[in-house]
């Protein structure tokens, strides 16, 4: 079963459905993957920093939340989650980035980007080109709605997924260390082993010309 079927059957009444239009010609398929792969292969030697050098989110969103740019979004993505040594993403399908609350009064969220990947990963990635004091808890707030917002009456707590939150923010947030990227879990305080797998949180501040040599990140090739 395709990944975004899969996902629409076990979420339907979260996301609004996608059509895929296929081309019945198995040539001009074949021609578009072909292509699609080369494009691919251009991207993975694209510096991090260089994929991301989208300040305005609506420009961001353009780019990296379009089903057309879908191998782009897929490069860029597992750029990142290289550095926690996460799965390669192969697919991903994108959801609809209205989350609303349990109430009719809660709070309503509205993300930047919003992925399922085909190991049944949430992803949320947000932008931020101003420094509003809040980044750290706006998201965490985030992510708890992506985490809790497919649980729906009658399923179980093992039916969660994980959620990874990946936020890129136009300012530097944390003053203790100068690494170009910072990813998050829960410990155990003293023995320092991981809880879970199912919070992850990916900080980059994107400040222009300020990217020490060696913290740059670039795409590797797929091995």
């Amino acid at each position: 079963m395709a990944l975004a079927e899969l996902y629409n059957k076990r979420t339907s009444d979260y996301t609004s459905p996608i059509q895929v239009m296929e081309d019945r010609s198995g040539y001009a398929q074949g021609k578009r993957e072909n292509n699609e792969s080369k494009q691919t292969k251009l991207l993975k030697r694209i510096p991090l920093e260089r994929l991301m050098d989208l300040k305005v989110d609506y420009a961001f969103k353009q780019l990296f939340g379009n089903e057309k740019n879908k191998a782009i979004t897929v490069v860029f993505l597992n750029a990142i989650l290289q550095k926690t040594g996460r799965n390669r993403i192969k697919d991903i399908a994108f959801i609809n980035t209205e989350l609303g609350g349990e109430y009719m009064d809660d709070k309503q969220s509205r993300l930047d980007l919003l992925v399922v990947t085909d190991a049944d990963e949430w992803i949320n990635v947000e932008i931020q080109f101003t420094n509003q004091y809040d980044m750290i808890k706006r998201s965490i707030y985030y992510w708890s709605k992506a985490y809790t917002s497919p649980l729906g009456k009658g399923m179980a707590y093992m039916e969660l997924r994980p959620v990874i939150a990946i936020n890129i923010m136009n300012f530097d947030l944390f003053s203790e260390t100068e690494r170009f990227h910072t990813s998050y879990h829960l410990y155990e305080d003293a023995d320092q082993f991981k809880l879970t797998n199912e919070m992850e949180f990916h900080f980059i501040p994107h400040v222009t010309g300020s990217y020490p040599p060696t913290s740059r990140l670039s795409v590797n090739q797929e091995r």
